[in-house]
């Protein structure tokens, strides 16, 4: 990341994250999927931060509930791809470009998840924030969209740079890692990535971010070209799509 811009994860709910992304020199901010107001709030007084926008990925009430009171704190524009979000001032749509007089995020559909899903990208800090389209060893269950319209999304992220740093919506790492491993006992590159995850579980309780590239080695749901997951589609005469497919539903089970 460029030398004055900064993410701070701030954990709402039970496992759900926000995120505030804010210039440490001009002491602008904006917020991504607010659940709980009051951690959000507490931050930007803290850091004597000035709101600039709230930024949200989809429907979900566990990515929304927050405006409200953000906006109570400050009146300020709420860009969504939806105007059932309520208070939703700015809707975005695909390859829409938001520009803040201190970053800016291009705008990505990644529908499957839920038809409106969008995820936010910067490219010159190297930033994802995915909300549930893609986890840290998963992808979001397929609630509204279609098993074809998540493959394609997860495909269109699959493409961005391996030096993404990606914020997702959750911290379910551990527990996809335990579903991972049951199937896939052998992935050597998978076992590694256990202690890359403890390493970080134990220094600061997540696991987020993560690299985009780390994932492509990892995530089957990224369908990356990885031996083991080869060899796995091969062995049971399956497409790419698929195996996405028998992956997803066997994670919906587990």
């Amino acid at each position: 990341m460029s030398d004055n811009i900064e993410v701070a994860i701030i954990n709402q709910l039970s496992d759900n994250y926000s995120y505030i992304v804010y210039s440490t020199k001009i002491k602008k901010a904006l917020i991504v999927d607010p659940a709980e107001s009051k951690p959000l709030i507490d931050f930007l007084i803290e850091k004597d931060l000035s709101l600039q926008g709230i930024l949200i990925t989809h429907h979900h009430s566990d990515h929304t509930s927050g405006i409200k009171g953000l906006l109570d704190f400050k009146s300020v524009n709420v860009y969504s791809p939806s105007l059932k979000i309520s208070k939703t001032s700015k809707l975005i749509k695909d390859m829409n470009k938001i520009n803040f007089n201190f970053i800016d995020f291009k705008v990505l559909e990644t529908p499957g998840h839920t038809l409106d899903h969008i995820v936010f990208y910067n490219s010159k800090n190297k930033l994802l924030f995915s909300g549930d389209t893609l986890f840290s060893l998963g992808c979001g269950r397929i609630f509204e969209g279609s098993y074809e319209q998540m493959f394609s999304s997860l495909q269109l992220l699959n493409n961005l740079p391996d030096e993404t740093y990606v914020y997702c919506g959750h911290e379910y790492t551990s527990q996809n890692y335990k579903f991972l491993i049951s199937i896939f006992s052998k992935h050597e590159e998978l076992k590694k990535y256990k202690d890359k995850i403890d390493g970080k579980l134990k220094n600061t309780q997540r696991t987020i971010p993560f690299k985009l590239g780390d994932e492509k080695l990892v995530n089957p749901f990224l369908v990356s070209k990885i031996n083991t997951y080869k060899k796995f589609m091969v062995a049971n005469n399956m497409d790419r799509l698929n195996f996405f497919k028998y992956i997803r539903k066997l994670k919906d089970n587990y």
